[in-house]
């Protein structure tokens, strides 16, 4: 049985795709899994991946190439061809690769129902990984699937940037997301990041971003410095080398992020802080916390709410933060 998974971004949805990966690749399914190639290298690091199909991103823009991708993506045909973006885009590339049964889940947008069947209806109460696990409910129609992320931790040795010393507590901090809607405000860290060393003495800070990032986060890097050790890692890794140095922290703060759902699925205790998007949806489903303040009007899961700044965001309590940390050294 073969099955194609579409699902060309973003890195932390890729991420929780990852179970249905796995759940499939126990019941003997060779798994295809097309990704915009600025995603594509974090597969290298997932078992159960028979192969890789690579698309650009402005593939809209460059008509020959799109045309050849298709012609090749069609010499195979699938069992399953499922569609776990659910939009125009990739449902669009779903109806044209070669399946005997196109199939989404159940957030289809944008008219792509037109060309996958939805396996289910929307629950605003699922979290993304059940919401993706209903394709396996459909196709075997059992529920005896497990939360697994395949990951080759084997091989993340290799992508190492820095050496952990015994007797110290590491704390992976990713401050920024796609959206400021989605950030705990940066000016909070520095006194965050001192109670949380109150707790834990024996602490030091690894902080990742983008290249992009760089001189939004300077400023913090520097103030954290003065009391306390940093591991800087921001713009300074690949997917690879984030991912491989993300599994080497023993905590992890971060809004909703690609790297905070990289925590938790790597078995990282995780601290999530959460606004503007769904908590129950994209929460750590283990291995974490979720910390949110309930205000009238999030979650909104808009990228850029109508809102001057994210009130849900500014109105969250270091005090629920610190009490997670005590709940996992105490646990």
């Amino acid at each position: 049985m073969k099955a194609l998974i579409v699902k060309p971004s973003a890195l932390g949805d890729v991420v929780l795709s990852l179970p249905l990966v796995y759940n499939l690749n126990k019941k003997n399914f060779l798994v295809d899994f097309l990704i915009f190639k600025d995603y594509a290298d974090i597969l290298d690091l997932v078992d159960g991946i028979f192969r890789k199909l690579v698309l650009d991103r402005k593939f809209y823009k460059k008509p020959i190439y799109f045309f050849k991708f298709i012609k090749d993506l069609r010499k195979t045909t699938y069992d399953y061809v499922i569609d776990l973006q659910g939009l125009f885009r990739s449902g669009l590339i779903s109806f044209l690769a070669r399946g005997r049964e196109k199939i989404a889940h159940s957030l289809c947008r944008e008219f792509s129902y037109f060309f996958v069947k939805p396996v289910s209806k929307f629950n605003p109460n699922e979290h993304v990984v059940y919401r993706n696990l209903k394709i396996y409910e459909y196709i075997f129609s059992k529920k005896d699937y497990k939360i697994v992320f395949p990951w080759k931790k084997k091989e993340f040795k290799r992508y190492y940037l820095f050496k952990k010393e015994k007797g110290y507590i590491y704390l992976g901090l990713s401050p920024l997301s796609t959206s400021k809607y989605r950030d705990y405000p940066l000016e909070f860290y520095s006194s965050l990041i001192k109670k949380i060393k109150n707790i834990i003495p024996n602490l030091k800070i690894i902080i990742f971003g983008s290249k992009s990032q760089r001189e939004t986060l300077n400023f913090l890097v520097k103030n954290l410095s003065d009391y306390i050790k940093v591991i800087d890692l921001i713009g300074k890794t690949n997917l690879k080398e984030l991912v491989a140095n993300i599994s080497l922290c023993d905590f992890f703060l971060a809004p909703d992020t690609g790297p905070m759902h990289i925590a938790w699925s790597l078995g990282v205790k995780t601290i999530a802080l959460f606004g503007s998007t769904s908590w129950i949806m994209k929460g750590p489903l283990k291995n974490g916390v979720s910390i949110f303040k309930k205000i009238s009007c999030n979650p909104c899961e808009k990228s850029k709410p109508s809102c001057p700044f994210p009130q849900c965001m500014y109105a969250i309590s270091q005090k629920d933060i610190l009490k997670a940390f005590e709940s996992f050294l105490n646990s």
